[in-house]
């Protein structure tokens, strides 16, 4: 598969971040994964010489994650291999993308807890409290 003129990251540099065997085509075709990914976001329709800042590290994050789970699949099973996949890693990523480009920092929010959590009343009670330390002094 022969390689597009500006590539976002080489088979090479997948294979040295993800510390395993990568092809070349199999670098070529995260890579190509990627871009699909990525171009809706950066708004570009041919491939940049050179990506804005912030974006190069992200992208081949995408692709160790194309490499390792091109369908976004949440899990696989075959047989006793079981694998669960994350999508919050690729979510957060492409959100980062979108605020680099949107001229921000490429930080995303936090993440917000999940679940219903009550604000708490007052700490310590006064009137269990007080009544609680009367009760083991004898009063």
């Amino acid at each position: 598969m022969p390689a597009p003129d500006h590539a976002l990251f080489t088979a090479a540099q997948l294979r040295d971040y993800l510390r395993t065997s990568v092809t070349d085509d199999q670098g070529a075709v995260a890579e190509l994964v990627v871009w699909g990914w990525l171009q809706p976001h950066l708004k570009l329709t041919e491939r940049p010489a050179d990506l804005p800042p912030g974006i190069w590290p992200r992208a081949l994050q995408l692709g160790a994650i194309a490499f390792t789970n091109p369908e976004l699949l949440e899990s696989y099973v075959l047989g006793t291999e079981r694998s669960v996949y994350s999508r919050e890693n690729y979510d957060r990523l492409l959100a980062e993308i979108d605020d680099l480009v949107s001229g921000g920092t490429g930080a995303a929010a936090p993440p917000r807890p999940r679940g219903r959590f009550p604000k708490p009343e007052g700490y310590p009670d006064p009137a269990r409290t007080f009544g609680h330390f009367r009760h083991m002094r004898g009063q």
